[in-house]
This record gives C-alpha cells, structure tokens and sequence, in this order.
C-alpha cells in the first residue's frame, strides 16, 4: 500500500487473502503473513514498473480500529463465554499469553476450546456449576472449566517459571487425590490467598 498522513488509509496495491482456521493462533498466522509477504512484494515491485499495478482505494467503511493490545489485556475473565474465551487464547498465543490465576500461581492458557458435552462419554453431573473459574473435570484431552455462558476445555497451559506442558498432566500434578478423588479448585482473574495444601 501507499503510505498518507492516516494510519493506513493509503491505497492499496496488491493484496494476499489469507484464511483464519479454528486453531489458527496469533503466532502461526504471523508466520503464514510473513511467509506470504516476500513473493507478495515481488510481484508488487515488478507489477508497478510493468504498469501491470495500479493504487485502489480501500473501503474505508469495511475498516475496523484494532487498538494496541496490553499486558492486563490477556488475563482471561471467566464471566465471559467459553466462545470469546477460546479466541482470546488464541490471540494471546504466544505473547504475552492468556493468563489465569489459581490462587497466587500464574497460569498461561496455550491452547483451549469452546467444550461440546458428549452425554454418552460424560457424566453430565460434574458439569453442574455455576460458578465462573471453577474447574469441573479432568479428562484426557485437559481441563474442563465453567465460563459466564458454557465450558471452556483447556488443552495446553504453561506454569509460570515452566514449559508448555498436557494440562491434564499438570492438574494430575497439582490436585492431591484422596480416596480417589480430586479436589478441584478455581481459576480467577487475579491472585487470591494461596490454596490449602
């Protein structure tokens, strides 16, 4: 695109249509843009001095205003849906990542999806809960969590100080069993007295 006084409002030259899968987060769709830009700009580049290229008018009513994204940005608040938390996670991903607290401890959510019940393989008496946070269940594809308006699945987490780990792995490691069963806690939008041990 050309460039004016706007915050680009210039006309553009050639544009590259990229899709934007379910999983698609902000990290992999940088990379698939910067995979697409160099034969892009090529092909711009000799189009112009070919007179094959010429400047169009955005629509500027189709724009939309993405403001900066800031640090407190990525705390996920569970009264949202699981839907709008899902794509958080996703935008967040990999900096600076979404993040949730159980009790002090930091927790960076990687990857997540909007949870659809099975009847026939879940027992719909541990999805009962209405509160926001509260971890439900662990299954073997991660964490089921109550949100405002469904279940969020957690999938991939990253402690802090930590690697990106299964976060089934992690709940197994960091809910005790007794008599067989967890004990479940729940996540918060901020730090809160430390759980019992």
């Amino acid at each position: 695109m050309l460039t004016e006084l706007g915050v680009d409002t210039g006309p553009m030259l050639l544009k590259h249509v990229v899709s934007i899968g379910p999983e698609t987060t902000m990290g992999s769709l940088t990379e698939q843009l910067s995979v697409a830009a160099g034969p892009l700009l090529v092909d711009t580049l000799v189009g112009m001095v070919e007179g094959r290229v010429y400047p169009q008018v955005q629509p500027h009513e189709l724009a939309t205003h993405a403001p900066k994204c800031q640090k407190e940005d990525a705390i996920l608040s569970w009264q949202e849906s699981a839907h709008q938390l899902q794509l958080k996670v996703r935008a967040f991903n990999p900096a600076p990542g979404a993040a949730t607290f159980l009790g002090n401890e930091r927790i960076k959510l990687l990857k997540a999806r909007e949870y659809q019940p099975n009847p026939a393989a879940q027992s719909e008496e541990i999805l009962k809960s209405d509160q926001p946070g509260q971890i439900l269940a662990i299954i073997d594809t991660g964490l089921l969590v109550r949100t405002g308006d469904g279940i969020l699945e957690i999938n991939s987490l990253q402690p802090a100080g930590k690697k990106e780990m299964a976060a089934r792995d992690w709940a197994l490691g960091a809910f005790k069993a007794v008599d067989g069963k967890r004990s479940l806690g729940s996540f918060n939008a901020s730090q809160t007295a430390p759980l019992p041990a």
